[in-house]
């Protein structure tokens, strides 16, 4: 099956239990952006050097803290919550990325077209998508 499949299926999943059409949408906008967060969260994974490594030196910019100071951390929480909100920087920039070379992102009945649509996206949602990519990573990880 399919990641995107596999996504849809998840976010459908969730989407029967509750019959709210702005969860519903939630949910389905969740899932999308969690495969777009997938190759994020497995870059951050293994740590390979690649130009994705200017994206998190980047995100880590943006968030006023530096990726050594996630990584060292001897702190869980900090450590978890701070590559949780390095990847979800790192997310809005790629979407960012992809929305000013003219493509659009679609979720479900919404698309993010323009600079503002990503900078209007709620940060609970890139975080929990980002959450949602780390969960289906090391489901694959162990498969």
């Amino acid at each position: 099956m399919g990641f995107i499949n596999f996504f849809k299926k998840i976010g459908g999943f969730f989407a029967n239990l509750f019959t709210n059409k702005k969860f519903n949408q939630t949910v389905n906008q969740i899932s999308i952006l969690a495969q777009i967060a997938f190759p994020i969260i497995e870059l951050v994974a293994k740590a390979t050097p690649t130009k994705a490594d200017n994206l998190l030196l980047e995100a880590a910019k943006n968030l006023g803290v530096s990726v050594n100071e996630i990584l060292s951390s001897t702190n869980e929480l900090i450590k978890d919550g701070g590559r949780q909100r390095l990847a979800a920087e790192a997310l809005k920039l790629k979407l960012l990325e992809l929305v000013q070379n003219g493509k659009q992102v679609k979720l479900e009945d919404f698309a993010i077209k323009t600079v503002a649509d990503v900078l209007n996206l709620d940060k609970t949602v890139l975080l929990t998508a980002i959450q949602s990519a780390v969960f289906f990573f090391k489901q694959a990880k162990t498969k």
